[in-house]
């Protein structure tokens, strides 16, 4: 069997999908492949069988013309069938004493659990094959497939890294295409296979530059949390900054397939934009596509730092500025009106009013209020007719204070007499 003809080609489906040496195949002509930076998501719909079983062979399929040659190919999948019964898959085509061969390599649900089949098929009959349960480990799957002349090996792997033994078994029959597979049977639920890379790692092969893929983040306040995987091990860095120059950099120099990184002392309330470079051990580089973000202000107000009340109306005895505190550890936070004395506040949740971490609510009375309703709220924030300098103020346990300015205006009414018909009425503060 030929060692230096590389076959079937990699494809790294970055945004795009190879069209000259792809093919998607739908037999029942109702399924949908689409790219995008995902991957590949080849999809079926629930209610018909997409299958290889027999004489039936409806898998909907991307399929490579496979020269009859030696290779190592892995299909990287960012699903986990569920349901009873989905499938996904590599599906080898061929020929055997002059009569179509097929090879059937998959993962497959029942009810809850995962399995590994591997079925031989010679002009339309089952003609061996076995299967096998594996427990289930996070959210994707590889599946391994080595071919040395008549001798098959089938492994599979959540982490990318630990390869689990699945199936070997001897076959001998010319290959001529080899694809990937979406498939249902059972009560046929509608699934959709979600390939992140096909790679062919045989010796014959270029030498694949590393993919990144199943890159997440995370803003918080002051920081930015990363995590991937690279399909072969790397060292990392991350380069960062407020636009696309970076100028930052922070380094991972360990090698590894998983990765997290924490980019931290961020400035809060400012867009920055961060990138992943990974180089593996021959020095191959791979950069990932920019990522935006904007970390969180550390004070931040609701409806703008421009409010105004009274207008057309005054619905309420109070002036309710609401917001957020996103500094961690927070020692104490307050407001001050008009430059009158640091008032404190209420920091949630609180079971009450305040729901969630950092709520806050500013409750500011006007200036003429009966003096019942005076009683209820302190002379340092009670409102006066047109603009008024607010101030919140937050400080953490390290002593670090952080404010936010905001400019309440009070346009002076009186509230109307009931009767009260809200017919055609609009929003009143």
């Amino acid at each position: 069997m030929p060692d230096t003809i590389c076959s079937p080609h990699t494809d790294e489906f970055n945004n795009a999908m190879d069209a000259e040496a792809w093919t998607f195949v739908d037999p029942v002509g109702d399924a949908e492949v689409q790219v995008d930076e995902a991957g590949v998501h080849i999809s079926v719909p629930g209610g018909t069988n997409h299958t290889l079983w027999n004489s039936e062979y409806t898998l909907a399929r991307l399929m490579q013309e496979t020269e009859n040659v030696n290779f190592d190919v892995e299909a990287r999948f960012d699903t986990i069938p569920v349901g009873n019964i989905a499938q996904q898959g590599i599906v080898i085509e061929g020929i055997k004493a002059g009569k179509p061969h097929f090879l059937r390599l998959e993962f497959y649900s029942l009810g809850s659990g995962l399995y590994l089949y591997t079925g031989i098929f010679n002009d339309g009959e089952n003609v061996g094959g076995s299967s096998t349960d594996i427990n289930k480990e996070g959210s994707s799957i590889s599946m391994r497939v080595q071919r040395q002349n008549s001798a098959w090996s089938v492994q599979y792997t959540f982490d990318g890294a630990a390869w689990s033994e699945g199936m070997t078994f001897n076959d001998t029959f010319e290959v001529t295409r080899m694809g990937v597979y979406a498939g249902n049977d059972g009560i046929n639920p509608a699934y959709t296979a979600t390939l992140r890379y096909f790679v062919n790692r045989h010796p014959s092969c270029p030498v694949v530059t590393p993919i990144i893929y199943n890159l997440e983040h995370l803003v918080e306040f002051g920081k930015v949390s990363l995590s991937w995987t690279t399909h072969t091990r790397t060292t990392w860095k991350i380069q960062y900054g407020k636009d696309r120059s970076y100028g930052e950099v922070l380094e991972g120099p360990s090698e590894a397939l998983g990765h997290q990184a924490t980019v931290s002392n961020l400035e809060p309330g400012q867009t920055y934009h961060l990138q992943v470079v990974v180089t593996d051990q021959a020095g191959r580089s791979t950069s990932s596509q920019d990522i935006e973000v904007r970390t969180p202000g550390a004070i931040e107000v609701w409806y703008g730092n421009h409010q105004t009340f009274g207008t057309p109306d005054r619905p309420q005895r109070w002036a309710n500025i609401l917001g957020q505190v996103n500094v961690p550890d927070i020692a104490s936070l307050g407001y001050s009106l008009n430059g009158g004395a640091l008032q404190p506040l209420k920091v949630g949740p609180d079971g009450l009013r305040l729901e969630n971490t950092g709520d806050f609510n500013i409750e500011l009375g006007y200036q003429d209020l009966t003096y019942r309703d005076r009683d209820l709220v302190a002379p340092e924030s009670l409102l006066h007719q047109g603009l008024n300098a607010l101030v919140i103020e937050a400080t953490d346990q390290k002593g670090t204070t952080y404010r936010e300015n905001v400019t309440v205006e009070w346009l002076a009414s009186q509230a109307r007499p009931t009767p009260w018909r809200w017919t055609g009425a609009r929003l009143m503060r």
